[in-house]
């Protein structure tokens, strides 16, 4: 099945499309729009993709990302509440972001084409009432709703964030990443279990050959570094939180050869999974120490 992008609802009585997303789980679902989109997590905790890096998010956090920017988002938890704002960025003309009111929200959206990361604590630290005022842009109507999320905007520009990706990755022909999105939904899907280039070419409808050249040249990496990094990505989150014996781990993150697992383990991360997990179990004895020695 191909997974085309995503179509966002035409709005003909305003210039942009706002929303509250509530849902028990967001699942890997990597898609784009020629839309910006801009997202607020209320409540729930997860993570951020895009076709280079996985960052993690929690309530309070903010989105930017401009148009033609793959990207999704996974939650841990049952408990989401997203409000989400998609619109064009020329929705008002290509030259409103070149006055000098509005420049640097304009130089913010320039710069979303890596993806934005807003964390809470910024936001707590600078604007308290951005969390409040997203709200108004889905429930308000007419000039209103456009003046708040204008205002939002340029405010936004000056709290400090942070770039979800390490390079510039946009796709411009939607029949291409059609194919792309297709096939990295179908490897996260199957990352637990085999991923084969056969099986991967075959859920997009490409040779092997085509699928090995569009993916590289998309993404960076060949598909197999792709999955090796996305399970080696998988079994950090395993040895931090669970006590699962690294064998176990190593299965469940789909690597049938425990040697060829320490082996991408150790070029990925620079230290073994023992070492890993020891460092942090130190941490959490460090920071608990701390805690209760403040108690006292």
């Amino acid at each position: 099945m191909q997974i085309k992008f995503e179509q966002v609802p035409i709005q003909r009585v305003s210039s942009f499309y706002g929303y509250v997303n509530e849902k028990n789980s967001y699942d890997f679902d990597m898609h784009f729009h020629p839309e910006c989109e801009l997202i607020y997590f209320a409540r729930g905790y997860g993570k951020a993709y895009t076709l280079s890096s996985v960052v993690n998010y929690f309530g309070g956090d903010w989105f930017l990302f401009a148009g033609d920017v793959p990207h999704t988002f996974v939650s841990l938890t049952k408990d989401n509440r997203a409000v989400v704002v998609q619109f064009r960025a020329d929705m008002l003309g290509e030259v409103f972001w070149q006055n000098r009111d509005m420049a640097e929200a304009g130089q913010m959206l320039a710069r979303s084409s890596v993806g934005l990361h807003f964390q809470g604590a910024d936001i707590e630290g600078g604007d308290k009432k951005l969390n409040s005022d997203i709200l108004k842009v889905v429930k308000l109507e007419g000039a209103e709703r456009l003046v708040v999320l204008l205002d939002i905007l340029r405010r936004l520009a000056g709290v400090k964030c942070g770039e979800v990706m390490s390079a510039d990755i946009t796709v411009k022909s939607a029949s291409k990443c059609d194919m792309l999105m297709a096939a990295l939904n179908y490897i996260h899907r199957h990352l637990a279990g085999e991923i084969s280039l056969d099986g991967v070419a075959e859920s997009v409808g490409m040779s092997k050959s085509g699928l090995m050249k569009m993916f590289k040249r998309r993404t960076g990496r060949t598909v197999n570094d792709y999955v090796v990094e996305r399970r080696i990505y998988m079994a950090c989150e395993k040895l931090i939180l669970t006590k699962e014996r690294i064998l176990d781990i190593s299965l469940d993150c789909g690597f049938a050869n425990f040697a060829n697992f320490l082996r991408h383990f150790k070029r990925l991360k620079k230290v073994t999974p023992g070492e890993l997990r020891r460092a942090f179990a130190k941490l959490r004895d460090e920071e608990r120490n701390n805690f209760n020695g403040d108690g006292d």
